[in-house]
């Protein structure tokens, strides 16, 4: 659901238009990743390869479906995209086509869902449910209409919220291959997804 969600929004994704099954060739992809690297028919790293190869072209034709497009642009990350492939001297549709899956992660965003999941679940789970209904009840009874979508302002006054993500986002910065520390690009985009889901969990859900 998270793959399909988020290239939905960033990169115009339609799962039902498109013939691949982009979450089992991501899922493949991902599987592989952690499997021994023999690349012989038949084992987890060969069918790794082989999505990735998918996977790639099929981001490339989504890329070139949009350059050839006639409609009015979305202004959403694909679009950002082949304004770079155009402006910039390095970016080729090669390079683009490996950013956007990468921009698109979604094994980490299942896998921190998890572990918010099981902050309220915990031994202080009590106390942060409390806290979280509390917080999102405040905002929610602010609202003129109470089905009103979510706000910047709204996000921004999330104060335990952040709180909680803060403490489950483990790992926003990593040494890769010893390079020093770096920060993960994708930590603010993390940090709205969670923010979301977990309104959307405390004042619709009950568990």
């Amino acid at each position: 659901m998270v793959i399909e969600l988020v290239f939905k929004e960033q990169l115009g994704y339609d799962s039902t238009k498109s013939r691949h099954d982009l979450v089992k060739m991501l899922s493949e992809f991902v599987k592989g990743l952690m499997s021994i690297p023999l690349n012989v028919p038949g084992t987890t790293f060969h069918r790794c390869m082989k999505n990735q190869k998918k996977v790639l072209q099929l981001m490339k034709d989504i890329l070139r479906e949009r350059q050839n497009s006639t409609e009015e642009p979305k202004a959403d990350f694909l679009d950002q995209l082949i304004d770079d492939v155009k402006k910039e001297e390095f970016m080729s549709e090669e390079l683009a086509a490996m950013i956007a899956p990468v921009f698109a992660s979604f094994e980490t965003v299942s896998t921190t869902f998890r572990v918010a999941m099981m902050s309220p679940t915990d031994q202080q789970g009590p106390l942060v449910a409390k806290e979280l209904l509390d917080e999102h009840q405040i905002i929610v009874s602010s609202r003129e209409n109470v089905d009103s979508p979510l706000t910047g302002q709204e996000y921004k006054s999330m104060t335990f919220t952040s709180q909680d993500i803060g403490s489950n986002i483990i790992g926003k910065s990593f040494i890769p291959f010893g390079g020093w520390k770096r920060n993960c690009v994708g930590t603010e985009f993390f940090k709205v997804l969670m923010s979301v889901f977990l309104h959307v969990l405390v004042t619709k859900y009950r568990y």
